[in-house]
C-alpha cells in the first residue's frame, strides 16, 4: 500500500440497521469515489457496517480517502475485538462478510485504534 491520499471525508453513524443504508450512500455518492466500481464499494461498506451493528454495537465512523489510484474506506468502532475471516460451512447463513470484503478489495487490514478498531479496505479504479 503505497498510494498517496488525495482527499478524505468522514461521517459518524449510530449502531442502527438504517445506518447501513446511510453509510453505503455516504460512500457511494462521494465524489472521492468517482471511478471506483460502485457495486463492489456498496457491498463492501454494507458488509462492514452490518458487522459493526451485529457484533460491536457501537456508533461507527466511516472514512473515505481518495487515493492516486483508487479509494480507501475505513470503518471505525469502539469495540476492541478484531473481526476474523471464519472457516464456515455452506449451510451457514452468516459469517461471510469479511471474506466478501477481502474478495472485492485489493487490500484489507484491521488496525487497533484507541478503545476499538478500524477495518480498512481499498478498491482500485474500475476497468471500462
Amino acid at each position: 500500500m503505497n498510494s498517496s491520499v488525495r482527499g478524505h471525508s468522514t461521517r459518524e453513524f449510530p449502531p442502527e440497521a438504517v445506518a447501513v443504508r446511510a453509510a453505503r450512500a455516504f460512500v457511494t455518492e462521494s465524489a472521492l469515489c468517482d471511478g471506483v466500481d460502485a457495486e463492489a464499494l456498496a457491498l463492501a461498506v454494507s458488509e462492514l457496517a452490518t458487522n459493526v451493528i451485529l457484533h460491536a454495537n457501537t456508533p461507527f465512523i466511516v472514512t473515505v480517502e481518495r487515493l492516486s489510484d483508487g479509494v480507501r474506506v475505513g470503518i471505525t468502532d469502539d469495540n476492541p475485538t478484531e473481526p476474523r475471516i471464519r472457516d464456515i460451512g455452506s449451510a451457514t447463513i452468516t459469517g461471510r462478510g469479511l471474506a466478501i470484503v477481502r474478495s472485492l478489495s485489493r487490500y484489507l487490514h484491521v488496525e487497533a485504534t484507541g478503545p476499538g478498531k478500524t477495518v480498512w479496505f481499498e478498491l482500485g479504479w474500475a476497468r471500462p
